[in-house]
């Protein structure tokens, strides 16, 4: 089973957060958030939306399945 789906089957979702006013109109910097279980922890790291960002939240994920 690949990370991203045992996290959601078991409520644990991982996304970016726009930071308001943030530099980008289009593609505003973001921090990412985790919603684990209905807990949302939000991450202090600023990203902007591009390959690092999406690699981080792929990261988190693999994080959590393999804490399981």
């Amino acid at each position: 089973m690949e990370p991203i789906e045992w996290a959601w089957q078991n409520d644990i979702t991982i996304y970016p957060v726009p930071i308001p006013k943030s530099n980008g109109r289009r593609l505003p910097d973001c921090h990412i958030e985790v919603d684990y279980r209905g807990k949302k922890i939000k991450g202090q790291m600023i990203y902007k939306q591009n390959n690092e960002l999406y690699n981080k939240i792929k990261e988190l994920y693999k994080y959590y399945f393999d804490k399981r």
